[in-house]
């Protein structure tokens, strides 16, 4: 079995971009999700309320982005269990995601710098759907403790 690679702060380097990394959102990903975090929104989990909707589809919670999002900060190597803690986030829904979208997440290290003897890295990532059309835009500050 093929370890795992890991990344450390000092590897990471300011401008830097990660191979985009690419996901499928499925029918099934969607109601585990809305199930996972408990939402019974009948758009997330209902397909004949999701046909009858605007959308004419069941679309996926937008707080659903953290399963690809996650994904592609860390798509050059894992961070070490207990080697950082998740700072800070946010996200920009532009439009709904839907089942069968093949989205492809770019990754760009935007600053990293040592604040009070702490060792920070701020992430922004971009999502597009499979037409190009942005998705979501999203920031991840992660503070190293090691």
């Amino acid at each position: 079995m093929e370890k795992e690679k890991m990344i450390s702060f000092e590897e990471l380097e300011v401008g830097q971009k990660f191979k985009p990394h690419e996901f499928t959102m499925t029918k099934e990903t969607i109601f585990k999700y809305a199930e996972a975090v408990s939402d019974s929104n009948p758009l997330y989990c209902a397909e004949e309320n999701g046909k009858n909707s605007f959308y004419g589809s069941i679309i996926a919670p937008p707080t659903s982005a953290a399963i690809y999002i996650v994904s592609a900060f860390q798509s050059e190597g894992k961070i070490p269990p207990g080697a950082a803690v998740h700072a800070r986030q946010k996200f920009e829904f532009i439009r709904p995601v839907f089942p069968g979208d093949q989205l492809v997440t770019s990754v760009t290290v935007k600053n990293k710098f040592v604040k009070m003897e702490r060792k920070y890295v701020f992430y922004e990532m971009t999502t597009v759907n499979q037409n190009g059309e942005p998705v979501v835009n999203s920031e991840i500050t992660v503070f190293w403790t090691q």
